[in-house]
């Protein structure tokens, strides 16, 4: 099957840029003012329009494209304590220049945040499979510990009956 001369170039010049978007030698030197990094993103504070901080940005969601799509900010709670997550979506999402920084505004209250449904994810970070791992081996370390003690209270009164058995005895 013969393709048209105009459909053979608008496939070439589709694949050339495929490569070349995905070279994996197009090393950067620096990071740009127009970019942020994520580990510096996520913990960010989420302020309203008013600038009332509302909770801070916990994950960053994007798809197979690498495209974001949502933000989970944390609300209410303490120290992290009684904190509820919820998404949303990152199109909402605005910035304000503040002192050499960036302000997250998101056009929502803290009201609004704090009733919004409660986000819940599906995938474990390998820290959180790593933290649920050693609270399981705490809590198993525990309970050993609790059944051992209990046995050498055990071996304690044995022992001191028998002395005093022995002393009678005697």
């Amino acid at each position: 099957m013969k393709l048209p001369v105009f459909t053979t170039a608008i496939f070439g010049a589709m694949f050339a840029f495929a490569a070349y978007a995905a070279d994996p030698t197009a090393f950067k030197a620096e990071q740009s003012e127009s970019e942020w990094r994520m580990a510096t993103y996520i913990g960010s504070p989420i302020y309203s329009a008013g600038g009332e901080k509302m909770g801070d940005v916990k994950d960053v969601l994007f798809d197979r494209t690498g495209k974001i799509k949502t933000v989970v900010i944390g609300v209410g709670g303490f120290l992290g304590l009684g904190e509820k997550r919820v998404a949303v979506p990152f199109e909402v999402v605005t910035y304000v220049a503040e002192n050499n920084g960036r302000q997250i505004v998101v056009p929502l209250t803290k009201e609004e945040l704090q009733n919004a449904p409660a986000y819940k994810v599906s995938e474990k970070t390998t820290m959180e499979k790593m933290t649920e791992t050693a609270t399981e081996v705490a809590e198993k370390a525990s309970e050993k510990a609790v059944e051992l003690k209990d046995k050498a209270v055990e071996k304690y009164k044995e022992y001191q009956e028998g002395g005093e058995q022995e002393e009678k005895a005697n």
